[in-house]
């Protein structure tokens, strides 16, 4: 995983930070997505481990999060796809965008 993010301001002026997940970060992104559509979180099992393990050693799959004063906000999930077409070049898949409800509508664009 990704260990350097990105830096912005928000509309109140707090520091926002973009970056890949970190692999002790998996409890924090659980609650987030309690914000998703989960009624909570799963039981901390094998299964839920080596899923977790699994993802973070992908070198395709990534989790980017924006993190706000040391709390998880927001996140999605990008996973790169090899292509044979489009000059053999890969696509990215996006899914579980989310963001936490204290955090929506505060969480704006970043500049590019």
């Amino acid at each position: 995983m990704m260990k350097t993010g990105r830096f912005t301001e928000n509309d109140e002026g707090e520091i926002m930070i973009i970056r890949e997940i970190k692999e002790n970060e998996l409890s924090e992104l659980l609650q987030l997505y309690t914000h998703l559509h989960e009624l909570g979180v799963p039981e901390d099992s094998e299964c839920l481990q080596n899923t977790w393990a699994a993802i973070c050693k992908d070198e395709n799959h990534h989790i980017i999060v924006c993190e706000i004063d040391g709390k998880l906000v927001s996140s999605c999930v990008c996973v790169i796809i090899p292509n044979l077409t489009r000059n053999i070049r890969p696509y990215a898949f996006i899914e579980n965008v989310v963001t936490h409800t204290d955090h929506r509508e505060r969480v704006t664009q970043l500049p590019v």
